[in-house]
């Protein structure tokens, strides 16, 4: 079964094609990436975006709206492109 606003040619590590629901990423790759923000900070300082990536990395619900909120932003700029689309194709 394929919705309209999943292509079944495009794979994610993170999505499940049918149903839309979020799958967490492997825990070996959070904590790669963890490992990569801490060496970061002790070389650099923290930051804005450092403090994110810890989130990102310590939180599965902010995993989760993460990716929901990127989910949704997709699905509004598909809306709006056949939107702008249909209004060029009959001016």
């Amino acid at each position: 079964m394929e919705h309209w606003w999943v292509s079944t040619t495009h794979t994610r590590t993170n999505l499940n094609i049918i149903t839309m629901q979020f799958t967490d990423y492997d825990a070996d790759k959070i904590a790669a990436k963890l490992k990569q923000v801490e060496d970061f900070e002790a070389k650099y300082g923290e930051n804005d975006m450092s403090k994110s990536w810890r989130k990102w990395c310590n939180s599965q619900e902010y995993r989760r709206r993460e990716w929901l909120w990127r989910q949704n932003l997709a699905k509004a700029n598909e809306e709006l492109n056949n939107t702008i689309y249909h209004e060029e194709r009959f001016i």
